[in-house]
């Protein structure tokens, strides 16, 4: 008798033979496997960089959502070493989301990283004229600098945003030029093609990174470095020191050019001043004024507002190096010390008045007059002239640039008063919501205010389609009301 059929003996061999398994298999068997973090894209799209720094040239960039494997962690817990298909590289973990267990990763001290790991791309000099912190430029004290010095600005009506430097790249997306000339943009990266076209390489906010061919850009110095400047002297020579008027070898700067803020002498009279391609010296205060507007400007004022804690680095002691403090050019400017006070249109009382602003109203001073009472004045409703008996003077009154009577009246000019919105509008044909409408107006966007009633409660405002009143809750009016007429 069979104890056991061919099946049956095969059964029990494979038994036997896993029951002899060393129990320290079986253990490793069940023990869970190591998943390594991640940090997922959180933003449109995320620039991975070559090093821990927005001063590091973009490797890739990513779209949202994009998974980043995470390698390290550095030493500031801002940024984190992440694997890319094209490489390793870095990301600002404030704008990603991290997934999964941290504990185990290494840290990495990223004050060392530059000269260890990833140190910045090196790029040949090109005719753009950057400093050496952006690439090429002459060696001066700046040019080390690690924040950018240069901002880019559109100077065509259309361009295409490209994913690589050469014509045939496919599109991020079509950009246009800014008419009012605020937004600038930070430069990342620099590039020759073929054909001997250089590239600029764009962190556009909201769109991506991209290429843009240089020549269809301007550029334009960056307040995130120091304070910019204007000339607004039609004319000016630098001089070598604040003492002498010796300016050989010194270049003659013309109106609109910037320069950075670098000092400003004891007496106020002078300040020492550096060219974007690294020339220092020294001009007269009343040439120059502080540029305001630009993106890198409202940046900057925005960073003074704020400053930064100092970052504490465990196993450092904490703290810091000590910010550094530049100084500010501050505008000369009036209060009124009237009830109202009447903005005429030249520097005399035969002139028209232009404008009325209230007591306690704080205007810029652009300018005066030889006469030594009526100053050129800057506020909502535009510039104009007033009389300084009745205001009081803050400031140098000598570094206000003189300005000639023959030419006074053409500088006056008047700012219309704007309605902003940021919903749709339904124009009426009159002040009330029971006369017709003439129009509908998509937001969000502006309309010239022409008229308003006694009340305020309505204004008329001038559209593509035609004139309409509008409710003034309905919109925010920006400029001197005064200088909108009263109807009905």
């Amino acid at each position: 008798m069979k104890l056991f059929s061919g099946k049956r003996w095969a059964l029990a061999v494979l038994l036997a033979l896993l029951l002899a398994l060393p129990m320290s298999f079986q253990t490793a068997l069940a023990q869970p496997q190591y998943t390594v973090p991640l940090l997922i894209a959180n933003t449109s799209f995320l620039n991975v960089r070559t090093g821990p720094g927005v001063q590091y040239t973009t490797l890739v960039t990513v779209v949202g959502g994009s998974e980043l494997p995470v390698l390290a962690v550095g030493s500031d817990g801002v940024w984190y070493l992440i694997s890319t298909p094209v490489g390793v590289g870095w990301v600002n973990v404030d704008y990603t989301v991290p997934r999964g267990n941290f504990s185990v990763v290494p840290t990495i001290n990223v004050n060392a990283v530059g000269a260890v790991l990833f140190a910045p791309v090196t790029v040949p000099t090109l005719s753009i004229g950057l400093d050496a912190g952006q690439g090429g430029g002459p060696t001066t004290a700046a040019a080390t600098s690690t924040v950018e010095r240069f901002r880019a600005q559109i100077n065509v009506e259309f361009v295409n945003l490209r994913y690589e430097p050469r014509d045939n790249s496919a599109p991020i997306a079509i950009v246009s030029v800014d008419p009012t000339g605020v937004n600038d943009y930070s430069i990342v990266g620099r590039s020759v093609d073929s054909r001997g076209v250089e590239w600029l390489q764009i962190d556009m906010p909201g769109t991506g990174t991209g290429w843009i061919e240089a020549p269809k850009l301007v550029l334009r110095l960056s307040a995130r470095y120091r304070t910019v400047l204007q000339v607004v002297a039609d004319a000016v020579g630098m001089t070598a020191d604040p003492v002498s008027n010796e300016g050989i070898g010194l270049p003659v700067l013309t109106r609109n050019q910037e320069v950075f803020l670098l000092d400003i002498s004891a007496n106020s009279q002078l300040v020492k001043v550096e060219t974007g391609d690294g020339i220092v010296g020294w001009l007269p205060f009343n040439s120059v004024q502080t540029r305001t507007g630009t993106t890198s400007d409202n940046l900057a004022a925005e960073a003074a507002a704020n400053p930064p804690a100092a970052p504490f680095v465990d196993g450092q002691g904490g703290g810091g190096p000590a910010s550094v403090i530049f100084p500010q050019l501050e505008m000369p400017h009036v209060i009124v010390n009237t009830s109202y006070l009447n903005i005429r249109g030249g520097p005399g009382s035969q002139y028209a008045s232009v404008a009325t602003v209230r007591g306690g109203t704080q205007l810029d001073v652009l300018g005066r007059a030889r006469d030594g009472v009526w100053l050129y004045v800057r506020g909502t409703f535009g510039t104009g002239w007033v009389n300084n008996e009745f205001t009081l003077f803050r400031g140098a009154i000598d570094n206000v640039p003189f300005i000639d009577v023959n030419a006074a009246v053409t500088l006056t000019t008047v700012q219309t008063p704007v309605a902003i919105f940021s919903t749709s509008l339904t124009l009426y044909a009159a002040p009330g919501v029971n006369y017709g409408a003439v129009a509908f107006v998509n937001g969000p966007g502006e309309l010239p205010v022409v008229a308003r009633t006694a009340d305020g409660n309505w204004v008329q405002v001038n559209s593509a389609a035609g004139f309409g009143w509008v409710l003034a809750s309905q919109v925010v009016v920006r400029g001197d009301p005064n200088l909108i007429p009263v109807v009905g």
